[in-house]
């Protein structure tokens, strides 16, 4: 089955339902001006697997075969395991946490973990004694290598269209070498936030690497010590 742009319309706008297009660009890591030329069919090709998939976790109302079928990847009828892209297991995800809590026990000041809430984060730590500021961890999730810059990208939009604070800060976890130096190639310069990438070892619990791809204009003083690697380039 090839690509059927007015059909992939269709199942993107059913994915969509309710929500406002600007929210739901967010969600994916694309712009809103993307979105709209997805829905106005203004591709040749089908979007990626994994922004089908992207839109397939965000929707309540289409299922991933679906999308895929729509952009010709798959027919409804195949019985053929589906591509998927390489998610982060769960068992990985409490081993990042558990290097995380582990590096802040040499913290001198107190802090806590504090209720996700939704934040789109994967762990949050607050610190009372410095006017509660948090520090916000994400764990990327393991795509394949022509992903990563892509995943770079989309992770700098969420973070701009974000309702974050200033005061806090922000950091990107990833367990790959490859993945850790396409973010510290080329930082995103213009983002007022405070914001660094983490490289772990979780067989280990060891935090190997940490590097600060911004600062906010207004910086706390405190900041600057939320540094989980004494070599790393946080100074």
């Amino acid at each position: 089955m090839a690509y059927n742009p007015k059909l992939f319309t269709e199942v993107l706008s059913k994915a969509i339902g309710p929500k406002k297009k600007k929210d739901f660009a967010v969600q994916l890591g694309i712009s809103p001006f993307y979105l709209s030329k997805l829905l106005h069919q203004n591709f040749l090709r089908p979007p990626s697997m994994e922004l089908l998939w992207k839109i397939a976790q965000v929707s309540e109302s289409v299922s991933y075969k679906e999308l895929l079928s729509a952009c010709g990847y798959a027919t409804k009828e195949t019985e053929v395991p589906l591509p998927e892209p390489v998610s982060r297991p769960e068992k990985e995800t409490e081993f990042a946490e558990a290097t995380i809590l582990t590096a802040l026990k040499s913290f001198a000041t107190s802090w806590t973990i504090r209720p996700q809430e939704d934040t789109g984060f994967d762990l949050v730590i607050e610190f009372p004694e410095w006017n509660n500021i948090c520090w916000y961890f994400r764990f990327l999730p393991r795509f394949q290598e022509e992903y990563a810059r892509q995943q770079r990208l989309n992770c700098y939009y969420q973070l701009l269209c974000g309702s974050l604070e200033k005061k806090h800060k922000y950091s990107i976890v990833t367990n790959s070498l490859q993945e850790f130096n396409i973010y510290t190639e080329q930082p995103p310069v213009n983002l007022n936030l405070n914001l660094s990438v983490l490289l772990i070892q979780e067989s280990t619990l060891q935090i190997q690497n940490e590097y600060c791809l911004s600062y906010a204009a207004d910086l706390d003083p405190n900041i600057k010590s939320l540094n989980l690697h004494e070599e790393g380039v946080c100074n």
